[in-house]
């Protein structure tokens, strides 16, 4: 949502400036940001309108396209949920929402 401007990054930039900025400068994670900024929730408020629109309409068959990635787990589970955050899988899902984003 950062890199394609649909996040409202004026609640990022008032609520948070420090936190964003060690996102931006590649200090933290993008969920690291996720985790501490939002809580791990997303809502409508904390996006663009586009931003939104595209998370309101897209979000049932994203769990669906997610669920069929080929994402690196943790060892000795089968879950969507357990994904290991890398780069390999980040690149999957990024390419995944970019797609959808078109």
């Amino acid at each position: 949502m950062l890199e394609h401007q649909l996040a409202n990054t004026t609640i990022i930039e008032e609520d948070d400036p420090e936190l964003y900025e060690q996102l931006m400068q590649g200090q933290i994670t993008a969920l690291d940001f996720f985790i501490e900024f939002y809580d791990g929730v997303l809502l409508d408020e904390d996006l663009t309108e586009e931003g939104a629109a595209f998370a309101s309409t897209y979000y049932d068959a994203y769990l669906t396209d997610y669920e069929n990635l080929p994402l690196q787990l943790f060892d000795g589970y089968d879950s969507m949920y357990a994904a290991i955050y890398n780069e390999e899988n980040y690149m999957l899902v990024a390419r995944l929402l970019e797609g959808k984003l078109k």
